[in-house]
């Protein structure tokens, strides 16, 4: 652990801390956290006059607080196109992503920011253990999808229940996790970090995405709070002033990448800062339900320094929920003086909410998330609107003092707690610490290129594509830039790859520049089909050369000593001459493998064969090195490849075994005629996949569906032509297999068909003789012999002796010759160029490799590989992510929207006081299908809200309340 770590935090605060790893925002005035730290930085105000395209503030504004259905409320903290979005980045069709709330929208795309951030790439994290908590209040777009004018269809409930706000994040990315929504009203987002926390301490998770959302879309709120006198009348959050009158509302998100504290630091991760504590609670009975507690909030913030540790004499700072209101202001400030004994200076206090308003649930994570830029920039921001203190605040008199100006956060280490409280009675805190220093977890310097760096960079689309390589271009152009050789790895590791693919190469950044600013000859479209990949390999590299490769390819290193050490337990020296070049040729095979370089042929020539061998499937590793040194195997040591084999020297080929056209296309006939069958439970799987009931009625059906098509024709043929249907459809979509197959005796005689195991001929005869399964190990055939065997004695042996359990062969399989090298996309030659045999020229792009060319020479093949379509796996090289700053993802959005009213709707439910069911007056007038884009504006007449004539106000105490 760091030394200044150790120094400013006890043991205790060290294992119980989080860290803070990755941040993303997109709020009032500020798209990025850079945006936002200027803001708070230059004492700026985000907030504006509500503009027509929202809702039309002229028919409900009122000065007068209590005047029936309307506001004082004219301003508010709004973000730019709260309309678009990249739906065709998320995989979603136009008409799922029109019934798709904002608030999923908004937090699908600044979590892939935040992971952009924290210098995590979207693969290597799917399937883990990561917890989902998502911070959310109220859901305007699901009252406008609700409204009697807009028919749901199947994506309305999806598309708008908050439980979805975390589900869909969890189910995008392929996480596995908690997956949680929050809401507490305004204190949600602290309750959703507060569980965060837990869940990541109590080890049921190894990462938390924490978010929070709020949009306003439409104005119920507006009337609602103000007629509650929650809002204020100037469209000032003045906090801690005088004449404080209540908050302006404020949308946007905020998300942050959390993970235990040792972990980050033992993995390198850039910390933005450690939570130390959380703590959450209830106010109790009260006068009234939205009265805040003096002590209510001041235990819950006793009780979040306890869980840090931390003694309260040492917070320097606050971030208040300070909401502006006459008597939530003075409640707030007299409960910090009771957890806060006067120390060594006042204790400043601020509140984000007087530069973009209240942004209700996600408050408590924007105030954190400003929390986590004064760390980075030592610095604490100004808290706005504070002419006058409000005079129920003696400052004076309390250890306690607003911040008026921007000042130096000086006291070491920085402590700060953040408080959020909801108008419920829920009640958060949080102690957040600054980070220790910059942390690298040894893993040594990566080697500075003498020769051209490549540069990759990706995105769903061109349009994404060609953005972000003039943002990159950019960005390099900024003031310390960073070297060629850390971008490629930042660009390489901390993202992850896209469809649409550039890879730009360059000896200094000036080229870089260039070459990005010409990226669109450069672009590469997605690939239809990867491309085939044949490896050509012969004698390695000489020992200086092999130990430079080791020390400059951590993953090439870890892997050699894993190979020494098994070679060594065997009895092997890998100090002999044999051994050592078979390890170093097997050793950069494996790393090949690692970096998802997949072949179909193993083409060997010399003294590679044994670990081309090994590579392919027809020995472990043991069997290739006693092969190496001793030029014999044991018999019963050879396998049928699972990778084509072609010996170089003698023609001899080994190849896997793979079906047969002819004898597939005789299945068919019965398989189709299942297949309504098959897709009738497709259908009820897609549409019920979250009700296991359904699940288990349709298997009911459909086995007693195949038992009548049985019983017509009562053959072996149609049974396992059923049951191999149905082994593939069930092993996809994990379900139990159907009684049907097992009372045929099939169900397993169809796995083996399915995996392409076992033929239809073979697997006849055994259903016909009713003979028992355990006899399907029973020698099945033989190999065809090679005329060449006899050249090479081992492999004679290996043929006559073969396991004939795993050499299956039958009409459905078998033996294809091999691939040959010249005609892959891409042949691999994998060995020195001065030692290269004399081969024709490749049809295919050829890439060669030379070990001596060590680390230069592998990047150059996988950024080619990885430019055509290929999967490549860069962290396998074993350097450490540079957590570099980058430019973000430029989403390509486009405005999804739910249509306009028509202009012959009906009075809304408002006006008419009727619920929308069959007591309705007027039914809706139909509304099309599939409808054209909305026009521009979203306001409240597009929201099935209200009619397009002026707005009437009612009575609320005419608003139905209930059956």
């Amino acid at each position: 652990m760091p030394r200044m770590f150790s120094e400013r935090y006890s043991p205790d605060q060290a294992d119980n801390s989080i860290a803070i790893i990755g941040t993303a925002c997109r709020l009032p005035g500020a798209e990025n956290i850079d945006a936002l730290w200027r803001l708070l930085a230059e004492g700026r105000s985000a907030l504006q006059a509500i503009p027509a395209g929202r809702w039309d503030i002229g028919h409900l504004y009122h000065p007068e607080r209590k005047t029936p259905g309307r506001t004082v409320n004219r301003q508010a903290g709004l973000i730019d196109g709260i309309d678009r979005f990249d739906a065709a980045f998320f995989g979603l069709s136009a008409r799922e992503a029109r019934s798709l709330d904002p608030q999923q929208r908004l937090l699908l795309e600044t979590t892939w920011h935040a992971l952009e951030d924290a210098g995590l790439a979207p693969e290597p994290l799917r399937g883990q253990r990561v917890g989902v908590y998502a911070a959310a209040m109220a859901n305007d777009y699901q009252q406008h999808t609700a409204s009697p004018f807009h028919a749901p269809d199947a994506y309305a409930a999806t598309g708008t229940y908050a439980a979805l706000l975390a589900n869909r994040l969890s189910g995008f990315f392929g996480w596995r996790g908690e997956s949680v929504t929050v809401d507490t009203a305004c204190a949600s987002s602290l309750a959703a970090l507060h569980h965060a926390r837990l869940a990541l301490l109590s080890g049921a998770v190894d990462y938390c995405v924490v978010g929070a959302v709020n949009a306003l879309i439409s104005p119920w709120r507006a009337v609602a709070f103000s007629q509650a006198g929650m809002l204020s009348g100037d469209g000032l959050c003045k906090t801690f002033a005088e004449g404080a009158d209540g908050y302006v509302p404020g949308e946007g998100v905020v998300v942050l990448i959390l993970r235990r504290t040792p972990d980050a630091l033992a993995a390198g991760d850039r910390i933005h800062g450690l939570l130390l504590g959380t703590a959450l609670n209830h106010m109790g009975p009260a006068p009234t339900l939205t009265a805040p507690s003096v002590e209510a909030e001041a235990g819950v913030i006793a009780a979040a320094l306890r869980q840090a540790g931390v003694d309260p004499t040492r917070l320097s700072y606050v971030e208040c929920h300070g909401t502006g209101t006459a008597l939530g202001d003075p409640i707030e400030v007299e409960a910090l003086a009771r957890a806060l004994p006067a120390g060594p200076a006042p204790v400043l206090l601020g509140s984000i909410k007087t530069n973009i308003g209240h942004l209700e649930a996600a408050a408590g994570l924007a105030g954190v998330l400003k929390v986590l830029l004064m760390l980075r920039h030592g610095q604490i921001p100004p808290t706005l609107n504070l002419a006058q203190d409000n005079p129920l605040i003696d400052f004076a008199a309390l250890s306690l003092a607003p911040a008026r100006r921007l000042t130096a956060w000086d006291s070491r280490p920085r402590l700060a707690g953040v408080s959020a409280f909801g108008f419920g009675g829920a009640g958060g805190h949080a102690i957040l610490a600054e980070p220790p220093a910059r942390y690298s977890p040894g893993a040594g310097k990566r080697p500075v290129s003498t020769q051209s760096v490549p540069l990759p960079l990706s995105a769903a689309d061109p349009t994404a594509l060609r953005d972000l390589a003039s943002a990159l271009a950019e960005h390099l152009e900024q003031p310390n830039p960073p070297d060629l050789d850390t971008l490629n790895r930042g660009l390489s590791l901390q993202r992850g790859a896209l469809p649409w693919r550039l890879l730009i190469r360059a000896r200094d950044l000036r080229e870089a520049v260039a070459g990005l600013r010409r990226a669109e000859s450069a672009i590469q479209a997605p690939m239809e089909i990867t491309p085939d990949i044949a490896l050509r390999l012969w004698s390695g590299p000489e020992p200086a050369a092999w130990q430079e490769s080791r020390r400059q390819i951590p993953g090439l290193e870890r892997i050699a000593l894993d190979l020494e050490r098994q070679l060594t337990r065997a009895g092997f020296h890998p100090a002999d001459t044999a051994v050592a070049a078979h390890l170093q040729i097997r050793a950069w095979l494996d790393l090949l493998a690692e970096c998802g370089v997949e072949p179909r042929l193993f083409h060997a020539f010399g003294g590679a064969r044994p670990a081309a061998l090994a590579a392919a499937g027809v020995l472990d590793d043991i069997a290739a090195a006693r092969l190496a040194c001793h030029g014999r195997v044991e018999p019963t040591d050879c396998r049928r490849p699972v990778v084509a084999y072609r010996d170089g020297d003698t023609g001899l080929e080994l190849p896997p075994l793979r079906p047969a056209a002819a004898a597939l296309q005789a299945l068919q006939p019965t398989v189709a005629a299942t297949r309504e069958l098959l897709d009738l439970g497709q259908r009820l799987w897609r549409s019920n996949h979250t009700f296991r009931a359904q699940l288990e009625t349709w298997q009911d059906v459909l086995g007693t569906g195949l038992g009548e098509r049985l019983t017509g024709e009562s053959t072996p043929g149609l049974a396992l032509a059923v049951a191999t249907a149905l082994w593939s459809t069930c092993a996809r979509w994990s379900l139990r297999p159907p009684t049907v197959a097992v009372r045929w005796a099939a169900w397993p005689v169809a796995g083996w068909v399915a995996d392409g195991w076992v033929g239809r001929n073979l697997a006849l005869d055994v259903l016909g003789q009713a003979r028992p399964f355990t006899e399907l190990a029973a020698p099945l055939a033989r190999i065809t012999r090679s005329p060449d065997a006899e050249r090479h004695p081992w492999l004679a042996q290996q043929r006559a002796h073969l396991p004939e359990w795993a050499d299956l062969s039958s009409p459905l399989e078998g033996p294809s010759r091999p691939p040959v090298a010249e005609a892959a996309d891409w042949v691999i030659a994998l060995g020195s160029r001065s030692t290269a045999p004399a081969l024709p020229t490749p049809g295919g792009r050829l890439l060669w490799l030379d070990p001596a060319d060590g680390l230069a020479g592998l990047e150059e093949v996988l950024a080619e590989l990885w430019h055509h379509g290929c999967d490549v796996r860069y962290r396998a090289l074993g350097w450490p992510r540079p957590h570099i700053p980058l430019p973000r993802y430029p989403f390509n959005r486009q405005s999804y929207w739910l249509p306009r009213l028509p202009e012959n709707a009906s009075p809304t439910l408002w006006e008419t006081g009727q619920t929308f069911g069959a007591e309705a007056a007027t039914a809706p007038p139909a509304v099309p299908a599939d409808p054209a884009p909305p026009k521009p504006g979203i306001g409240w007449p597009a929201y099935g809200l209200v009619p397009p004539t002026p707005w009437k106000p009612i009575s609320m105490g005419s608003i139905p309340t209930g059956p």
